[in-house]
């Protein structure tokens, strides 16, 4: 067996953990049940990878996010490791191909949404892995607690049942200690179970609220002050357009991104953003995760956010390379009423629940009765048109249905076209014999699909069409007829969100509906959003306020954040600054132990004096001397 330093420098190239990881990682292969609390960009996913690789047998990823997921298994794929995700929207061929790899093949990761894991079809191939651990990613879901509360996740210690000596490793980067206990009760972790919380502290990151009815005059001061690449979030898809193409106006480099692009422009634009080719992105709370761009100087949020925990990892996303960021929010008096009354809108009535529940399943045809784990296309558009139902209202009411339990919806993503051999290279070879005129296209296919005969992978209809000098339109009627002939299994790209229903459909009226979690959601959505506006409203340090909501104590106040630098200002003794830049009247610069001795650093007042100046930039701290900005 490699060391997992060995592993880690193979596979990801890194000589070093960060801090954290590999305590992490000892915990899991020491058999422990493991809880960690990492901040974003900590550097979660390594610290299941890696003792993945070092145990034999299969790592379970248990994910929400499709997005995050595909990305997963297509980063490791890069690195030569085999992955598979199973998620809604699939095929049943392809998640039968796909567990029989799991069991018989050399699959090493399978990401699989919770909803997947009640599946009769998963838990009977379950049975017959070798599993080495399940990692938990994004466990606050399992917490009602928690801002992004998922009922399925409460059903993921049931895999004891299956694997009764299975370990758990949960994995979170934003958890306040109720939600904390909460994963430890959820997932029944053993005696002995470890936990490991990284500080949530970012002391790079500059919070600052800046309170302005003119908001773009505001983005483009914080833009001037602060060079290198920016985020700004805003609440909708139409504002992302509008202030991308204002910002393009003014003389920046920038572009909108949201969920409802199509997947080439998605990940374009992200390209782009992350090579520095454009500086500003635009977007919704779509943009971001998974993504660890190190340079990041600036995140503005154009709306507060829902909720601190939102805020923190899109906050987050600044200074990952440890260089001074900031995170901005501006805001108004409308900006918090309108927070309020989204908080107040996202649970919708009983009435209008069963009405979309109805609605639903009318519109995809399921009959009363049946389908329990059938998953169709959705468009969220055309199902709100049809019944004249607000996309708003339609889109809370399925939310509040999949926080049920009842039924799931997926985040919009593109499936590529992707294929498999069923047949053997010497019945291959045979069926090519006597089919001539097929021979081309599944040398083609083979030539252009490394692995297809192990298990599904994606395949680019065109370049098999530059091979044999036919159009992606041929190439696809091919595939077809070799999938009709059982040669192999063809799933054409599509891109769409899906619908799962978890549960048979009944009639409405006797739809169940737990009103005391619907009270508690509401209540918690309300308390979440009041959490936001006390943040913005805040005169006291904001670094302090976001630890101690996160369960970690702040001693003194971080001196950096907006509150903290205005409190400084204020008390400003204006005789230590002019005698401190009187020492540079004579000389442009001074070293840092001379200046200690001619500078009374030991005084409260002075020290202060000299942070503001120097978080201002009136006075340079740079190899080891100080000059003063005149």
């Amino acid at each position: 067996m490699s060391t997992i330093h060995q592993i880690l420098k193979k596979h990801w190239g890194y000589s070093d953990f960060r801090p954290q990881q590999e305590s992490i990682i000892n915990a899991i292969l020491g058999g422990n049940d493991t809880l960690a609390l990492l901040p974003t960009g900590g550097g979660k996913s390594i610290c299941f990878q890696v003792p993945a690789m070092a145990l034999d047998g299969i790592c379970i990823v248990v994910s929400p996010l499709v997005a995050l997921m595909k990305d997963q298994v297509q980063n490791l794929t890069k690195v030569g490791i085999k992955a598979a995700a199973i998620y809604s929207g699939l095929s049943k061929r392809e998640i039968d191909i796909t567990l029989d790899n799991c069991i018989y093949g050399k699959v090493k990761f399978l990401y699989v949404s919770p909803e997947r894991l009640q599946t009769e079809i998963f838990q009977v191939r379950l049975s017959k892995m070798q599993v080495a651990f399940v990692a938990v990613d994004e466990a606050h879901c399992i917490s009602q607690w928690g801002y992004d509360f998922r009922p399925p996740y409460l059903q993921i210690a049931q895999l004891r049942e299956i694997i009764p000596d299975i370990r758990f490793l949960a994995l979170t980067a934003s958890a306040t200690p109720a939600v904390e206990a909460d994963i430890i009760q959820k997932l029944e972790f053993k005696e002995g179970y470890k936990t490991f919380r990284k500080s949530f502290d970012r002391p790079n990151v500059v919070y600052a609220v800046t309170e302005s009815e003119d908001k773009q005059s505001r983005i483009l001061y914080a833009l001037q002050k602060t060079k290198g690449s920016a985020i700004i979030y805003v609440r909708n898809r139409r504002q992302t357009r509008h202030l991308s193409n204002w910002l393009k106006t003014e003389g920046y480099s920038a572009d909108f991104y949201h969920a409802g692009l199509t997947n080439a422009d998605r990940q374009l634009k992200q390209d782009l953003w992350i090579r520095g080719k454009i500086q500003i992105i635009v977007c919704t709370n779509a943009f971001g995760m998974g993504i660890d761009k190190p340079n990041v100087r600036l995140v503005i949020h154009y709306e507060l956010p829902d909720s601190l925990e939102a805020y923190y990892q899109e906050a987050g996303r600044a200074g990952r390379d440890g260089i001074k960021s900031f995170a901005i929010a501006v805001t108004n008096p409308a900006d918090r009423s309108s927070l309020q009354q989204w908080a107040n809108s996202q649970i919708p009535d009983n009435e209008t629940i069963r009405k979309v529940y109805n609605a639903l399943g009318n519109y995809l045809q399921i009959p009363l009765g049946s389908g329990k784990d059938t998953s169709k296309p959705f468009d969220i558009i055309g199902f709100s048109n049809h019944f004249d139902i607000k996309p708003a209202l339609a889109l809370n009411a399925i939310k509040t249905l999949h926080q049920q339990g009842v039924v799931e919806l997926s985040d919009s993503f593109f499936n590529p076209s992707k294929v498999v051999m069923k047949q053997s290279n010497e019945a291959l070879y045979k069926f090519m014999v006597a089919n001539k005129n097929l021979e081309p296209f599944i040398k083609a296919i083979l030539r252009t699909s490394v692995g297809v005969f192990d298990q599904f992978v994606a395949i680019k209809e065109n370049a098999v069409a530059k091979l044999t000098g036919t159009t992606s339109q041929e190439v696809v009627k091919v595939l077809n007829r070799l999938n009709q002939l059982d040669i192999l299994v063809y799933e054409q790209a599509k891109e769409t969100a899906f619908i799962s229903f978890l549960q048979n459909r009944e009639e409405s009226k006797y739809l169940q509906i737990n009103k005391t979690l619907l009270e508690q959601r509401r209540n918690l959505i309300i308390e979440k959003a009041k959490k936001v506006i006390e943040f913005a409203q805040a005169t006291s340090c904001r670094s302090k306020i976001m630890l101690n909501y996160f369960g970690e104590l702040l001693k003194r106040d971080c001196g950096h954040c907006d509150v903290c630098l205005e409190a400084i200002k204020a008390k400003k003794p204006s005789e230590i600054q002019k005698e401190i830049e009187q020492l540079f009247n004579q000389r442009l610069e001074i070293e840092v132990e001379e200046f200690k001795l001619l500078v009374n650093v030991g005084n409260t007042k002075v020290r202060n004096v000299i942070k503001y100046m120097v978080d201002q930039g009136e006075l340079l701290h740079t190899n080891g001397v100080f000059k003063l900005v005149r």
